[in-house]
């Protein structure tokens, strides 16, 4: 029996609409959507205690967390939830020091190909890259979460780890 671990990876895409995935360097892959929960009479937010547990269950060697920045147009409540967001997951990595990195979506997205519908333009990226998650993204309103997670693995690989994956 080889006690060697894998190399691996976790991405993630730190909205509420956002996902996580594993890719490890022979190919492996999984993802999952970002748990969310509605306390009652409150507004969706992600499940701390979930995310919590899954990333603890894991033994990547680096996070790859999209570092979401301000735009125009951007509600206060909006930029509320996504500071959140982000710093609860950067809770959970400091807590259990973890080794993670941000990335800026202009900065990961690069590695895609220029088209007009961005969700509907991560989908088919990510399923040309991972094929063998075409029934995890079928739904661009659902889905793009998980397509980004797994493209932005797919930049790291591409641009600072061991070489392209599906390409």
């Amino acid at each position: 029996m080889n006690n060697e671990k894998s190399a691996c990876i976790v991405a993630i895409d730190p909205g509420l609409k956002g996902g996580v995935a594993g890719v490890g360097k022979h190919g492996s892959s999984w993802v999952k959507r970002m748990p969310v929960t509605k306390p009652k009479g409150k507004k969706p937010r992600i499940d701390a205690e979930e995310l919590s547990h899954l990333l603890c269950s894991l033994d990547p060697d680096l996070f790859v967390i999209e570092k979401m920045g301000i735009f125009p147009g951007t509600s206060r409540v909006a930029l509320f939830s996504l500071g959140y967001q982000e710093g609860l997951i950067q809770g959970i990595m400091e807590a259990m020091a973890y080794d993670y990195l941000y990335v800026r979506p202009h900065s990961w997205k690069k590695i895609l190909p220029k088209e007009n519908r961005p969700d509907m333009k991560l989908i088919r990226e990510a399923r040309q890259r991972f094929p063998q998650h075409q029934d995890d993204l079928k739904n661009a309103r659902k889905d793009s979460g998980i397509a980004a997670a797994l493209l932005i693995a797919a930049w790291w690989i591409e641009t600072e780890g061991w070489g392209s994956i599906g390409a």
